[in-house]
């Protein structure tokens, strides 16, 4: 199995401004105000592309924070189980996020009793840490939702930061005809529905809104994509042996925001997590042990590669974050001695822009043999998460 992962954050900034002159009145700032993407959000990623996550703004009036410090209750985590030294957990918490000190996360799976809770990770932490609410899904008290957008260059687009891509857009809200102090923002993909929240925060002090004026949100969601430099790793295919390597992302082949808010996610989306397997998606096996290109970029390893005859997607488990593919070449299927590397790549539906336009590449050390008696089965995991605080 082969991996590759993506992690997001979101971050946004408020302005007030008067309905009558478009002049901001006063804004949030020129920090980034930090929210937290919701588990509801996340297992989107499963069937949506990133940039079609965030099409909506929210606003609303409710109190419940993003995150809970567990100040002097401490918690040990092991063999599936979190136990803390003190009262802390209800029902609610199922789906919450832990995060120690030391970075280990866990996601809450089933409460047992307000000391006790059961998790499907199985890492090791103790000590102070930090609750998310991941479980929500919704504003406590939702007011608006907006899909009109300030467009132009700096309001809406798409930047490239090494391997992260920034993702913008800009919302204005109905201008008010009442006075209104909002205390919670978040993103949808969708204009209604009660469980349809991408993110969400409760904003460090409210928001006043007065008669005549209107609410704007500017949205960024950074996605950066792993490894986006070359990583030694074993690859475990069973049957061979010396499987070690390189492995890295190779181009990016995202949906984007242009400067009018819209959503570019037509052909190459093939590093998507929701395309994983899918159309527009095909595996390689070629005898190229070229090193893997610089990220954004990649190596054509087409001449004498083979092609997998078949791709199969795995079914998604919600709050699991990943989506497995299985690539199998058949017996009469990239037969060689010299066999150096694979990958997956765009697939236009001709397989040959696999080994052309790549996504990913794992480089082999050594010769790999696929002959006429064996099957070859690949399993390359896409895996995602978000960027905790």
């Amino acid at each position: 199995m082969t991996r590759t992962s993506q992690s997001a954050g979101g971050y946004l900034k408020w302005a007030v401004v008067d309905g009558a002159t478009g002049k901001v009145v006063r804004d949030s700032g020129p920090g980034w105000i930090r929210n937290l993407i919701l588990n509801a959000g996340l297992n989107g990623i499963a069937s949506r592309a990133w940039v079609s996550s965030f099409e909506y703004a929210i606003c609303g009036t409710g109190v419940r924070p993003t995150s809970v410090d567990s100040l002097t209750t401490n918690a040990t985590l092991a063999a599936g189980t979190i136990s803390t030294d003190a009262s802390f957990f209800d029902p609610s918490d199922v789906g919450a996020e832990l995060k120690w000190d030391d970075g280990t996360r866990a996601l809450i799976s089933s409460y047992l009793n307000s000391t006790t809770v059961s998790t499907a990770s199985t890492a090791s932490a103790s000590g102070h840490f930090v609750k998310y609410n991941t479980q929500d899904t919704a504003l406590q008290i939702e007011t608006k939702r907006t899909n009109t957008k300030l467009t132009g260059a700096g309001n809406c687009g798409t930047t490239q930061v090494g391997n992260q891509f920034q993702f913008r857009r800009t919302f204005d809200f109905t201008i008010e005809i009442a006075a209104q102090n909002y205390t919670e923002i978040g993103f949808s993909w969708t204009n209604t529905g009660a469980s349809t929240t991408f993110a969400r925060v409760l904003l460090p002090a409210p928001v006043f809104v007065d008669i005549g004026q209107q609410l704007r949100v500017t949205y960024e969601l950074r996605v950066t994509l792993n490894p986006g430099s070359p990583i030694s790793r074993s690859a475990a295919i069973s049957g061979w042996t010396g499987t070690t390597g390189v492995e890295q992302a190779q181009l990016a082949l995202l949906g984007t925001v242009d400067t009018n808010g819209s959503s570019q996610i037509y052909g190459f989306l093939t590093s998507e997590p929701f395309n994983t397997g899918g159309s527009n998606w095909g595996v390689f096996l070629s005898p190229n042990a070229a090193a893997p290109a610089t990220f954004g970029s990649c190596v054509n390893r087409h001449t004498n590669a083979g092609y997998a005859d078949t791709v199969t997607r795995a079914s998604y488990t919600a709050n699991s974050f990943y989506v497995d593919a299985t690539a199998v070449f058949n017996v009469g299927t990239a037969n060689r001695v010299d066999q150096r590397s694979f990958g997956y790549g765009y697939h236009a539906p001709n397989n040959f822009f696999a080994a052309s336009s790549t996504a990913y590449v794992f480089v082999l050390d050594s010769n790999q043999i696929k002959d006429n008696s064996h099957t070859l089965t690949l399993v390359f995991r896409s895996s995602w998460s978000r960027d905790l605080a």
